[in-house]
Formats: structure tokens, sequence, C-alpha cells
């Protein structure tokens, strides 16, 4: 472990575009496998690990649809639908929702609630590079905020200075502790963002 020094505090950068989050170790289906295999593969992927929520289905490496647990058990499940013998294309969300690496968190949020989904593929030239979850996006709410504090601080910042300049212009006698003061008051905004950006992120 190393000793983090200010200019790291002042100069880190949160997550701001899903390829910062988003996995890219991606489960796929071919579109022929029956149902079954789907169930396994997520099954399966929860011994030893925090297990996955979707899976992409493909035809020939293209993206064509997505299975998540709430497809398998409404649409198989439920309607007693055999398995075994019927293609995991008969209870696929198609067609599937996506976006691009480059995209950023809150446009991959804003796709999630506009079309009620909570996986998102992430595609860069038709090519699957990852995926992401709502989970994920959960756990970068607290960056989004941090980055309204920014603008914030910066404003205030700046308006601390100017508030400096124009006592010093204004004051006929102006006193060393009073302008020690007041530009301590001007730097208590960069202060505040940068514990801020310190505090976890869940």
């Amino acid at each position: 472990m190393g000793i983090i020094k200010p200019a790291d505090v002042i100069l880190y950068r949160p997550p701001s575009k899903i390829s910062d989050i988003m996995t890219k170790n991606v489960v796929t289906i071919d579109v022929s496998r029956p149902i079954i295999e789907g169930a396994k593969l997520m099954a399966e992927s929860k011994v030893g690990g925090k297990g996955i929520g979707s899976l992409v289905v493909t035809r020939d490496s293209a993206v064509i649809g997505i299975v998540t647990e709430r497809d398998y058990l409404e649409r198989a499940v439920v309607k007693g639908i055999d398995v075994k013998r019927m293609p995991i294309k008969e209870i696929m969300s198609s067609p599937v929702i996506t976006c691009s690496s480059k995209a950023s968190i809150i446009e991959a949020a804003r796709l999630m609630r506009e079309y009620r989904v909570r996986h998102l593929p992430v595609l860069d030239d038709g090519k699957l590079v990852g995926i992401v979850a709502g989970y994920d996006l959960a756990l970068m709410s607290p960056v989004i905020d941090i980055e309204k504090i920014l603008f914030l601080a910066v404003a205030l910042f700046i308006l601390g200075g100017y508030v400096v300049l124009a006592w010093y212009a204004a004051a006929s006698t102006p006193t060393l502790s009073g302008a020690i003061f007041l530009v301590l008051l001007a730097f208590l905004p960069l202060f505040a963002y940068i514990i801020a950006r310190r505090l976890p992120r869940v």
C-alpha cells in the first residue's frame, strides 16, 4: 500500500464512461440452444462468484436478444414450457437495447429508465465488448452526485475570490487577519469537494 498524496486526491477522476464499469466477460448463448442450458449457465455462475443476471443471445456472433432471470421465471417456469426442448429464443427479449463503451454512465442510466431494462449489452461497431447492469450504475450514483458538488464548489470558489477582491477594494483600512479569514472562507468549497471525492462510493 502506498501513501496518498494531496495531489492524488485533487487529480483523481471517478469513472464516467461505461467502459470504466462494464463487465467484459459476457456470458452468451446461441439462439438455437434449449432454455434449460441457459438456466444452467446462470446457475453455475453463482457458484463461487457473484453470478450473472442475464444471458446475451447470439446468432453467428451477432447480438439478437437477451434473457434475464425474470424472463426465465415469467416466460418459462410460470407458463410450464418444456425447457429441455424449447429454444432460448422463445423467452428472450428482442430487439435488445444496447449502448457503446464510450457512452456516459448518465446516458446508460437514462436508457435503462426509458426502456425499463436492467441490463445493457455494450457494443462497439456491432461487436459485443461487455455488459452493464443496473447494479453497476447504482454503485456509481454517489459519483454522479459528486460531479454536481464539483460544479458548485468551483462556482463558490470563484465567487469567494471576487468577495475577497471586493472587500480589499472597498475597505479603507483592511487588516491582515480579516484578509486571511476571507481567503480561508473562499477556499472552504474546494476543501469540501476534496473530502467528498474521498468518500466511499458504496
